[in-house]
């Protein structure tokens, strides 16, 4: 496996804390994987208080693939390797301060290949989707910590499909998903 990496960092005066990051690479395992990615975390003090605040995006784009063969004598059809999206984007924000912290991510992922009801014999394309998570926590001591976290805000549905989207496969609601606790560290 090949694996060529670049990365680029910008730094702003040591005063304001400012870091930029951004790297990009391509991995070659029979196809291309080519990722590229930013984030800036950026932090300051005011009022002898950090804050932190920052971003990520990460892209991700493959080229797999390979033969399928469909069996009854027809001839094999090439196809991206199952459970492996082309394109993968993805947002990242946060925010600290004081002892509050906030996370909202978005992540899309395009259409891919995938395994339907658990059978590896039984393959469908699921559709693109896009997934919102958002979580908050709070120091409530030194040792406590507070958390609240939702998973798909925006209740998106998974759905697959036979070759194309007008022979659906399933529709599979998993609604929003709420966690809260604590955390105790010693």
């Amino acid at each position: 496996m090949d694996d060529n990496r670049n990365e680029f960092e910008t730094e702003a005066p040591p005063s304001t804390g400012n870091t930029r990051r951004v790297e990009a690479s391509s991995v070659f395992v029979l196809g291309v994987v080519n990722e590229i990615g930013a984030d800036h975390p950026y932090y300051f003090v005011k009022n002898n208080v950090l804050r932190l605040k920052g971003y990520k995006f990460p892209y991700t784009e493959s080229e797999i693939s390979r033969d399928l063969d469909t069996g009854n004598g027809h001839s094999n059809v090439n196809v991206p390797l199952e459970e492996l999206s082309p394109r993968v984007y993805a947002a990242i924000l946060f925010y600290d301060y004081k002892d509050f912290d906030r996370r909202l991510s978005v992540q899309y992922r395009s259409s891919y290949l995938g395994n339907v009801n658990g059978s590896s014999n039984n393959l469908a394309f699921i559709t693109e989707e896009t997934i919102f998570d958002y979580q908050a926590s709070f120091d409530i001591t030194e040792n406590f910590d507070a958390l609240v976290s939702v998973n798909n805000l925006t209740d998106e549905a998974n759905r697959s499909y036979y070759g194309d989207r007008s022979k659906t496969g399933n529709i599979q609601y998993f609604g929003r998903n709420y966690f809260v606790g604590i955390d105790y560290s010693f």
